[in-house]
């Protein structure tokens, strides 16, 4: 995959995150989701080798899939009263 393409690709999961991070309950699980997402994010910025990033996105788009769980099954708690803010 060219690195452009992995560049763009980055910023649409990136943006994902930040988009499942605003559908979390409360704002501590919100934050720490946007604030691990930017940390792993720059950690990443500086990698180079090609497999490793595409290795890199897929595992991101893994992880998002299950915060996008997470979020829907801690909004059910809260709606149902199982969840305090």
């Amino acid at each position: 995959m060219p690195q452009n393409r992995m560049s763009v690709e980055a910023v649409h999961l990136y943006r994902a995150f930040l988009r499942v991070a605003h559908q979390m309950p409360n704002y501590t699980r919100a934050n720490f989701i946007r604030r691990k997402v930017r940390h792993e994010f720059d950690i990443a910025r500086s990698e180079r080798d090609s497999e490793k990033v595409q290795f890199l996105l897929k595992f991101g788009w893994t992880q998002l899939d299950s915060a996008k769980v997470q979020a829907t099954h801690l909004n059910s708690l809260k709606d149902s009263g199982y969840l305090n803010e």
